[in-house]
């Protein structure tokens, strides 16, 4: 557990959450989920973050609205990715069918780290109690430790538009290659060792802190003196 606490220590770096769900977004869930209550959306940003989860999950389970709706606006409204594929969505659906261990566990050994940052997020708001959004900034803020840390292990990270975020990928990747490659299953290893030592509440609050927190550890990666 010790390179568990010396990781989250480079990684928390207290920076508040600012990932914000608009007006729009808001219309387009509630056109989905019309029971949400008005005030669903009032309060602070992490706090709405928290919610959202839950609020999901249970629409998914109880088949309030078309799993295929839900998880395309979980893609392409609350995770930006507008460019996801009808396709690629109708196809990770029909293997995932009900979501039961057995088929998502099938379904990650299938699709490695592909498209890791679409599929990733219909897990976590499925079952957000065992599964957490993976993506370029959580792997990116985690990488940075890694090799902080001069330990040779790498997560998979995909391609990120964001400016601080892509220079530090291109550095890392520009890094020898002498560890072994991670990918969901390591990283949801690691959050749950995060929660295990009493570092954070839940997995979704561990991931909020990587992502919340990417772009500063990024940053002190890229400028070690500033």
């Amino acid at each position: 557990m010790d390179l568990v606490r010396q990781l989250w220590e480079r990684v928390n770096r207290r920076a508040p959450f600012k990932w914000s769900v608009g007006p729009k977004t808001q219309k387009s869930l509630r056109a989905l989920l019309p029971s949400l209550s008005d005030d669903f959306f009032n309060g602070d940003k992490e706090d709405l973050n928290r919610r959202l989860r839950p609020a999901l999950s249970n629409a998914f389970q109880s088949g309030d609205a078309e799993a295929a709706n839900l998880a395309s606006w979980v893609v392409r409204k609350w995770g930006g990715i507008s460019q996801l594929k009808e396709e690629s969505l109708t196809a990770w659906l029909t293997v995932l069918g009900d979501f039961s261990s057995n088929r998502v566990a099938s379904f990650i050994e299938i699709n490695g780290t592909n498209r890791i940052s679409s599929w990733s997020k219909i897990l976590a708001f499925v079952d957000y109690k065992n599964h957490a959004v993976y993506d370029s900034r959580t792997s990116v803020a985690l990488n940075c430790a890694l090799q902080t840390l001069q330990y040779p292990d790498r997560f998979a990270m995909p391609e990120s538009r964001n400016k601080v975020v892509a220079p530090a990928r291109k550095r890392l990747m520009a890094q020898p290659d002498i560890g072994r490659q991670l990918g969901y299953l390591e990283y949801l290893e690691f959050l749950r060792a995060v929660v295990a030592c009493d570092l954070a509440n839940s997995l979704l609050d561990a991931e909020m802190v990587l992502f919340q927190n990417a772009k500063v550890v990024a940053a002190k990666y890229l400028n070690p003196e500033e």
